[in-house]
C-alpha cells in the first residue's frame, strides 16, 4: 500500500511540475500569464473521466487507444498544409 501511495505522489506531482512548467513558458515568452493551460487541464480531465466511467477501462487503455487512432486522423490535415 505504501508503494502505491508513493507511485501516485510521484505522477500526481509529475503532472503539476508539467502545468507548471507550460505556465512558466507561456509567461516567459508572452510576458504575462494566460490561464488558459487550465481550462484545457480541466476540459482533458472531464474527458478522461467521462471514458473511464462510461466504458469501464483504465485510463492507459483509453490512451493507447487514442495514440492508435491518431495517425489515421492527423494524416489529413497534415497532408492539407503539404
Amino acid at each position: 500500500m505504501s508503494l502505491q501511495l508513493i507511485v501516485n505522489g510521484i505522477s500526481l506531482g509529475a503532472v503539476y511540475a508539467l502545468i507548471a512548467v507550460g505556465f512558466a513558458l507561456v509567461f516567459s515568452i508572452l510576458k504575462f500569464s494566460n490561464f488558459a493551460h487550465g481550462g484545457m487541464i480541466s476540459a482533458a480531465a472531464y474527458i478522461a473521466y467521462f471514458f473511464y466511467s462510461a466504458f469501464e477501462n483504465p485510463p492507459i487503455t483509453i490512451y493507447l487507444r487514442f495514440k492508435a487512432r491518431q495517425p489515421a486522423v492527423s494524416f489529413p490535415y497534415r497532408c492539407l498544409s503539404c
